[in-house]
């Protein structure tokens, strides 16, 4: 009776249990994808960079307005600014006159000999500015600060794309290490089915001892493949979880397959002047391009006269009394004596206007190349795959042949492993065939799109 107990005690601690133990967590390509432009420092600082040349926008909007300041002065010296006295009168007759009248009648009434003033004072003012003509460095200013919004948000959809790139290298990677596991256990299956075969074959005299050791040195074979490959997931799948920002776990598989059916590329092609044209890389050195002529402009202005007008209003307590003053003014300036280094500044905005032109031009005609060199690879791939998918066939058709054999006793069990191990070679090109026609595909597609 206690026996039973304890047998009953033990398989609700199972039941129990079995619940605790977590499923294996899956990751679509769509969820690294999203996690990764979320947690990637790259695209959050080139996000952090267009918004950076957004403000660099309005500072320079505001230049369109009139700039206003307040001023403040107080003081108190320690001795009076201003000080004269009798003995500073450099007409000796006058001096002399002075004196005597203020030693007759000034003591009596209590004069100062000396006369002293701006002891302590403040002065309070607002002053506002309006530029008039500025050579036309503000409007140059404005429309360099947009451009600079439209290249920091080209460098984040190149940020944006390079990570996409990644995240399916990545992710294929590890796809195509579980096809491969998938295909080397489903071997090892085999094998311990041809194991225990030859066992029985060899005991009952049919086969030799040959046989099994060759049996036996496939399956360690396979076993330190399926090692190897264990670890190379591993590795893969915690290169993919840094890229994307997710905690890495043993039990993390993928839920997405290699496409079976892929379709070929011929749709996608796009002739290599529409691709150049459209790419990030292009439309930033146009820019550049834009933004030294702009910043040619604004050199010429520099050297152009600047007109402004502007007004204050001050209050003043100066020698002990309250008086405030109102004035309108204009400023007319004139670079004179900097002529000449702007000219010098001019020339060399030109040299980095052609630069930039020059660059633009090069690097069309490498695109443009470049184009034409991944469409090739492209097809290229495709045409690989579609030969692994020929060749698949035929090795397939004729393992099961040689299978069919081996279990009639009309194939060795050396021609059976061989017949396995070409399989499992030709399975693995094509896993690795899929893998590149589908990165050749998205390398292809950024470039065109």
């Amino acid at each position: 009776m206690n026996r039973i107990v304890t047998i009953i005690i033990a398989l609700l601690v199972c039941i129990s249990s079995f619940g605790q133990y977590a499923p294996e967590k899956t990751l679509s390509l769509e969820e690294c994808i999203d996690r990764a432009l979320s947690s990637s420092v790259s695209v959050e600082n080139a996000r952090l960079d267009t918004e950076s040349a957004r403000n660099d926008r309005m500072i320079a909007f505001s230049k369109y307005f009139p700039q206003v300041n307040l001023m403040s002065f107080g003081f108190m010296a320690m001795n009076p600014i201003i000080r004269y006295g009798i003995s500073d009168i450099k007409d000796a007759g006058l001096r002399n006159e002075i004196y005597n009248l203020w030693y007759n009648e000034g003591q009596t009434l209590n004069l100062p000999k000396n006369f002293t003033a701006i002891e302590k004072g403040a002065i309070v003012g607002v002053s506002a500015v309006q530029p008039v003509f500025a050579g036309g460095q503000i409007v140059a200013g404005n429309a360099l600060s947009k451009v600079g919004i439209e290249a920091a948000e080209l460098k984040e959809v190149m940020a944006r794309r390079d990570l996409l790139l990644e995240v399916e290298e990545s992710y294929f990677l590890v796809n195509s290490l579980q096809s491969k596991r998938q295909t080397v256990v489903s071997a090892l299956a085999l094998i311990d089915t041809v194991e225990r075969c030859v066992s029985t074959a060899v005991k009952a005299g049919v086969a030799t001892s040959s046989d099994a050791l060759k049996v036996k040195v496939r399956r360690k074979e396979m076993s330190s493949n399926l090692e190897s490959l264990d670890d190379g997931i591993a590795l893969a799948m915690q290169a993919l979880c840094r890229i994307t920002g997710i905690d890495y776990d043993p039990s993390l598989t993928l839920s997405d397959t290699l496409l079976l059916s892929p379709e070929p590329p011929y749709d996608l092609y796009v002739s290599e002047e529409q691709a150049v044209n459209s790419r990030p890389e292009t439309q930033l050195l146009n820019l550049n391009v834009k933004a030294q002529t702009l910043q040619k402009r604004m050199t010429t202005g520099a050297a152009l006269p600047t007109v402004a007008v502007g007004g204050s209003f001050a209050y003043i307590n100066l020698l002990e009394r309250n008086d405030h003053n109102a004035i309108a003014f204009f400023v007319v300036k004139v670079p004179i004596t900097a002529w000449w280094e702007n000219s010098h500044r001019i020339k060399k905005s030109n040299i980095a206007i052609q630069k930039a032109q020059n660059t633009l031009s090069d690097t069309e005609k490498l695109l443009s190349l470049q184009t034409l060199k991944v469409w090739n690879e492209l097809l290229k791939a495709w045409r690989d795959l579609e030969l692994k998918n020929e060749v698949i066939e035929d090795v397939e058709a004729n393992y099961r042949n040689v299978l069919s054999k081996y279990n009639a006793g009309y194939a060795t069990t050396a021609e059976l492993l061989e017949a396995q191990l070409m399989l499992q070679k030709i399975d693995s090109e094509r896993c690795d065939a899929l893998i590149a026609y589908a990165l050749k595909k998205r390398e292809y597609l950024n470039y065109t799109r």
